[in-house]
């Protein structure tokens, strides 16, 4: 299996496990990228935790001009291969197009266009788990090694720089085991989608109902209950609202 750069078009090994990607490969070289598209979606729902395969995906559609499942596919390669450079180079260069889009398409309405953290969780996933612990491991035992140094000073100013010295590891000890838990939380209790396609916000789960906002291709939203074909969401401004369930790519945790 092999990976497709956007910025440059080139072609990365993979790492994940050999699955045929021949076909919607041939096919993103002709030109084909819609076909593509559809190609690695397929592959996508045969083997979710691949991020080369979301990759891939984020590249064609990409290329097919569909910029919000773009953002959707680079995002969730993302969640399964936290830090790879060029998911995040390549997210962040459709977000920018997404933003241009969004907002040239504005006119009266009030739209609202993808920004870098529409949820308010970048903070609590911005580190991984595992350096958090670390982080957080490590300030626990320098604090204690500095109360071991305070307790048997004999110099008044060992003692008071110590002394100072721990309280800065006790904050930050405490900071980190906050952040540790924040983060526990955001990954076990909130489920996040990336909006598919230029779409109304509704007052309720109808086209019935009144419109709101205008959300741009891309914007991520907090997922919250459903009603038939429509999803409650919480939009980047706090207000919530329900949008339609084919226009919301959910991002799934391992």
């Amino acid at each position: 299996m092999r990976r497709l750069l956007l910025l440059g078009l080139l072609l990365w090994p993979a790492l994940a496990g050999a699955v045929d990607v021949g076909a919607a490969n041939d096919l993103f070289w002709k030109g084909q990228h819609g076909e593509a598209a559809q190609a690695y979606r397929g592959l996508t729902a045969n083997h979710p935790q691949s991020a080369d395969l979301w990759y891939n995906l984020g590249c064609a559609e990409a290329r097919a001009g569909r910029l919000g499942r773009a953002i959707h596919a680079f995002e969730q390669a993302l969640i399964l291969r936290p830090g790879d450079d060029d998911a995040s180079q390549n997210l962040d260069a459709v977000r920018a197009l997404a933003l241009e889009r969004g907002v040239a398409g504005a006119g009266d309405a009030r739209v609202i266009p993808p920004g870098e953290d529409d949820t308010g969780t970048g903070l609590l996933t911005a580190m991984s788990a595992e350096l958090l612990t670390f982080v957080f491991a490590g300030t626990w035992i320098a604090l204690f090694a500095l109360l071991i140094v305070w307790r048997r000073a004999t110099r008044p100013s060992l003692h008071t720089t110590a002394s100072f010295v721990a309280l800065i590891m006790g904050l930050l000890a405490a900071a980190s085991g906050g952040v540790l838990l924040g983060r526990a939380y955001v990954v076990e209790n909130v489920q996040q989608g990336v909006v598919l396609a230029r779409t109304s916000v509704r007052a309720g789960p109808g086209s019935e109902y009144a419109r709101g906002v205008v959300l741009a291709e891309g914007v991520m939203v907090r997922l919250r209950g459903s009603d038939g074909d429509w999803r409650q969401v919480t939009l980047p401004d706090g207000a919530e609202g329900w949008l339609p369930t084919a226009d919301v790519g959910v991002l799934e945790r391992p």
